[in-house]
């Protein structure tokens, strides 16, 4: 999708350029945020985003924002994000980095609801496909 900016789509007639994954419209993301942590003994960087998601349908749902798309990790203001092997919306998974390393973490925040905001999106495209893989 983030190669294909800027694109437009309508709705209840009225056409919507969208030229960011932050743009509203569109509604995947709900901002960026930034955390400092260590990376572990495994090579792990746990998500310590500070931001936090009250909502849900019943209003029940307190937790962390969800790492949705990594922008950076840096360390000592040099990017190594060469040296990510995969994140996901709880961790990160690091190669070739000294154990004990502080890390700065910037993403793209998602919600941590299913069916909330992006959440919601993503679930309808997931199922989609799987219908078309049957």
């Amino acid at each position: 999708m983030e190669q294909e900016l800027p694109f437009s789509f309508i709705k209840n007639k009225k056409q919507f350029i969208i030229t960011s994954l932050l743009d509203k419209n569109l509604g995947l993301f709900d901002g960026i945020s930034t955390f400092n942590s260590i990376v572990s003994d495994k090579l792990i960087i746990k998500n310590e985003t500070e931001d936090i998601y009250i909502g849900g349908r019943n209003g029940v749902c307190k937790k962390p924002f969800y790492i949705g798309k990594l922008i950076d990790v840096e360390v000592n203001g040099n990017s190594i994000m060469n040296n990510v092997k995969s994140y996901s919306f709880t961790k990160i998974q690091l190669a070739n980095v000294i154990p004990g390393t502080i890390a700065t973490i910037t993403h793209m925040r998602t919600p941590p609801h299913f069916q909330m905001g992006g959440m919601a999106y993503i679930n309808r495209a997931r199922k989609e496909i799987l219908k078309g893989l049957k």
